[in-house]
């Protein structure tokens, strides 16, 4: 233990007993030792404590790291598969829809081949229809002609 030695100045000001008193008191308290302060041996340990710790901590990385990455490779085989699916899916929807366009192209080319054959068949009647338009205008100017040449006989001879 420390030994208190009081100034001079303070030890007329308190008195002896004053003064003995005021030691007493630092002495109680227990003001003049250090026993709160931080040692070397305190400093090294809390040292190696967080080395554990942080020890501990890559530990807990590496193991979280390995996790992810596990979860990581299982979500990216379920997204190969899911779009594995997908594309199944849409090549089977562009099969389906190649039939149908090919089965409507198809028919479409029938009917165009039908119509193709009617409009033969109609421009056949029209060029019949124009014979006989021919036939009936030269029928009607000579009907005109006979009707022409009565009303110029009854009138004028």
């Amino acid at each position: 233990m420390p030994v208190i030695t009081l100034p001079k100045v303070l030890r007329e000001v308190l008195g002896d007993k004053g003064a003995e008193a005021l030691v007493r008191v630092i002495n109680d308290a227990d003001l003049g030792s250090r026993k709160d302060l931080a040692t070397k041996e305190d400093v090294v340990k809390v040292k190696e404590e967080l080395f554990k710790v942080e020890a501990r901590l890559k530990e807990e990385i590496h193991r979280l790291d390995t996790k992810i990455d596990k979860v990581e490779a299982k979500l990216t085989e379920r997204l190969a598969a899911e779009i594995a699916k997908v594309n199944e899916r849409i090549n089977s929807l562009d099969n389906k829809l190649n039939e149908r366009i090919n089965a409507l192209d198809n028919k479409l080319t029938s009917e165009i081949g039908q119509l193709r054959g009617e409009f033969s068949q109609l421009r056949g009647e029209f060029a019949q229809l124009r014979g006989e338009f021919a036939v009936m205008k030269w029928m009607f100017g000579i009907v005109i002609a006979g009707i022409v040449s009565l009303i110029v006989k009854a009138f004028f001879m």
